[in-house]
């Protein structure tokens, strides 16, 4: 009942304050985090008469993945290369990517996801070397959105935000269509042309909480990897 998913809610958020959004996280909490998660979801498809929008603003509180892979810029250049590289691909990108925030000394900032109707605009504090700043802002489709809350997602632009060189944040690039047009002389494009569609699937929305998970494309199945955002304070 909503007492329970609250109560659920409750314990699941107090458990991912102090981990760093998941980057600095203890096995056992890490596993109690995974159960909670697996709980609140179970609540969710039990219940037909949730009316809780995802509509707003959302920070990311855990990410069971290093951090950039809870942001849909990635979720689309790992769907990118597996179908060009094939399967397992996408994880040796994102290990190399891994590997690097050390030696950059990559610190990430907040996490903000905003859904508006079929729209998600994410943006994601990055610094590096203690000294380079910026936002990234990627704002994706969410298209053929089904009864298990499972939707496509199309890339529309990418942006870097709040650096020091002028004009910057004016430039939107076109990702659907770059990585489209790279894909096309593999023949892996999505239908209708444009960057191979990873999927989202949005398993629970709650008063506070809201958990999701990504899967390549091509019915493949959704991923272990959950991210786990908190309803923004207005």
């Amino acid at each position: 009942d909503a007492a329970a998913m609250s109560h659920v809610e409750d314990q699941l958020l107090l458990l991912c304050d102090g981990t760093e959004r998941g980057q600095n996280v203890e096995d056992g909490t890490a596993a109690e985090i995974a159960a909670l998660v697996q709980a609140i979801e179970s609540l969710s498809a039990d219940r037909s008469d949730t009316n809780f929008s995802a509509e707003g603003s959302w920070d990311l509180a855990f990410s069971s993945a290093p951090i950039f892979i809870a942001t849909p810029f990635y979720w689309i250049v790992g769907e990118f290369f597996r179908q060009i590289g094939g399967e397992g691909t996408d994880d040796a990108v994102f290990k190399v990517l891994t590997s690097l925030q050390e030696p950059l000394s990559a610190e990430w900032g907040e996490v903000v996801q905003t859904v508006d109707g079929d729209r998600l605009v994410s943006k994601v504090g990055l610094r590096v070397l203690g000294l380079l700043g910026a936002t990234l802002r990627s704002e994706v489709q969410l298209l053929q959105s089904d009864s298990d809350g499972v939707s496509e997602v199309k890339a529309i632009s990418s942006r870097v935000l709040d650096t020091l060189v002028p004009f910057l944040d004016q430039i939107a690039v076109p990702v659907d269509a770059i990585l489209g047009l790279v894909a096309a002389p593999f023949g892996k494009t999505a239908p209708g042309g444009g960057a191979p569609r990873p999927r989202l699937q949005t398993t629970h929305v709650g008063p506070r909480v809201r958990v999701c998970r990504v899967s390549p494309g091509e019915r493949a199945a959704i991923s272990p990897a959950f991210f786990v955002f908190r309803r923004a304070m207005n």
